[in-house]
């Protein structure tokens, strides 16, 4: 086993975008590019809100991209919140992008709930958009999310824009997000 595979092994997965980072940039002239294709896309999917090592990510993308088989530009979907307009994953399935638009209002919901409760929470959006095969960055169905990842606004063939909102949440609200929300309600009450 190689010491990356140990190293990630020992850190929380949120850790390991920096910790591929700084292994690929003081290792790539040793290291094959299928390992830092396999690398980059292990770490992609596993981690959880990439979006959080932006700088880390952004190093990685502009030297490497793990190959995909796109030739044709593509029709891509991303469900997002209000408020998350840096995207760099989007979706070839359209469910997937309402399921995740779903999430991200009932995410917003809850914190909005915590903090102020007088405001009601935004909708969730999806977005769709048709993107030239040069700005897709790799494609991946490791999570069964239809996932494509993008190099940003430079290769929209059609720019993105909304095509449905919802202030609903994925499968229903569910017996522990209903708790949740009750109780954020009544802590924030005035006494």
């Amino acid at each position: 086993m190689k010491q990356i595979e140990l190293d990630l092994e020992r850190v929380h997965e949120k850790e390991w975008p920096p910790l591929i980072h700084k292994y690929i940039k003081h290792n790539h002239k040793q290291l094959e590019q299928d390992h830092i294709n396999s690398l980059i896309e292990r770490v992609w999917v596993t981690t959880e809100f990439p979006e959080i090592h932006i700088k880390h990510w952004d190093w990685l993308w502009k030297r490497y991209r793990p190959s995909h088989t796109i030739t044709e530009p593509v029709r891509i979907y991303r469900g997002t919140g209000a408020f998350n307009k840096r995207a760099w994953s989007w979706t070839t399935d359209l469910d997937m992008a309402i399921w995740f638009a779903k999430r991200n209002f009932m995410f917003l919901e809850i914190a909005l709930a915590n903090t102020h409760p007088d405001i009601p929470a935004p909708a969730g959006q999806v977005l769709e958009g048709v993107m030239h095969p040069d700005g897709i960055l790799f494609a991946t169905d490791a999570r069964d999310e239809s996932e494509v990842v993008i190099s940003g606004a430079d290769h929209w063939i059609e720019r993105p824009r909304v095509i449905q909102k919802t202030k609903e949440h994925p499968n229903g609200p569910g017996k522990g997000l209903a708790e949740l929300l009750t109780k954020a309600k009544e802590k924030s009450k005035p006494t």
